[in-house]
């Protein structure tokens, strides 16, 4: 069976151990398929309450995937480029974008006709998760390109290979 070779690949983060991943994931399949990655951000202003509770941590709205304040967001994107690069990708642009996950994984992947979306899902969705849906689900249902749902952290066969099968 051929491996499809992208061009374009979004993947997003929320400074989680599950974004970077992700991140690594995106990055493997971009190495492998020589193409440009994009990485995005989503984020919001946190309202007061969050901001008192989580002044040194990267909160997340209750849905998962946005990340509460734009410093929290620049910390989130710069740690997922650094793992990137560390991985060999050629990222293309590295985006905060003022939206909701969902939406900004989706409008970014549109914007630059990219063929593959990698978002990560977690495997014990909380209870607002399971009412309001994940973002995974949400991307998966509307994006008009391939979507690739990474679910933990990579192996150590993946971590200690660089090739992607």
């Amino acid at each position: 069976m051929a491996t499809r070779k992208y061009r374009t690949i979004v993947v997003g983060t929320d400074g989680s151990e599950l974004a970077d991943a992700t991140v690594t994931r995106a990055a493997r399949i971009a190495v492998g398929s020589r193409a440009d990655l994009i990485i995005v951000c989503a984020w919001k202003e946190p309202g007061l309450h969050a901001k008192v509770m989580f002044s040194d941590v990267a909160p997340r709205d209750s849905r998962g995937g946005t990340v509460l304040g734009r410093k929290a967001a620049k910390k989130a994107l710069k740690a997922a480029l650094r793992i990137a690069v560390s991985k060999g990708a050629a990222v293309q642009t590295a985006l905060l974008v003022d939206s909701d996950a969902a939406d900004a994984l989706i409008g970014v992947a549109d914007a630059h006709d990219a063929e593959l979306i990698v978002v990560g899902v977690s495997p014990h969705p909380g209870l607002a998760e399971r009412i309001l849906g994940t973002v995974a689900t949400d991307v998966s249902k509307r994006a008009r390109c391939d979507v690739l749902l990474v679910r933990s952290r990579p192996t150590d066969d993946e971590t200690d290979d660089d090739s992607e099968t």
